[in-house]
């Protein structure tokens, strides 16, 4: 009786196994909740920035970002993302960046990210 048991157990949990799904791949546009299923009244904005009323801004869209939610692999809103996160970033001491050296510095920001991901409410 018991081998019976063990044997229809060890069986149930094979046929279980093996009808379990794939793992779903997932992509950077997972992270954005479809527009039906925000709650009334919420939006991600599709403006810089709009005037509400009387002195009520909603703030929109981060300098130099083309779409909201943006999704990219653009190095200078990468590195500009990165210091949204962590703060300004810190510029070496010395003779100051020209207009080509800061650029180019602060890219560093986005070493190793391969694809970002910003939004704004």
């Amino acid at each position: 009786m018991i081998k019976a048991l063990v044997l229809a157990m060890s069986v149930a949990l094979a046929a279980g196994a093996s009808q379990t799904a794939p793992p779903r791949v997932l992509s950077m546009r997972d992270l954005t909740l479809p527009a039906e299923r925000l709650p009334v009244g919420c939006a991600l904005s599709t403006a810089p920035s709009v005037h509400l009323d009387g002195s009520r801004v909603r703030y929109g869209l981060w300098s130099g970002f083309p779409a909201n939610p943006w999704i990219g692999t653009d190095r200078r809103l990468m590195a500009s993302i990165r210091e949204l996160v962590d703060g300004p970033a810190t510029i070496p001491d010395g003779p100051p960046l020209d207009a080509k050296e800061l650029p180019r510095y602060l890219g560093q920001l986005a070493d190793g990210v391969e694809e970002a991901y910003g939004y704004a409410v």
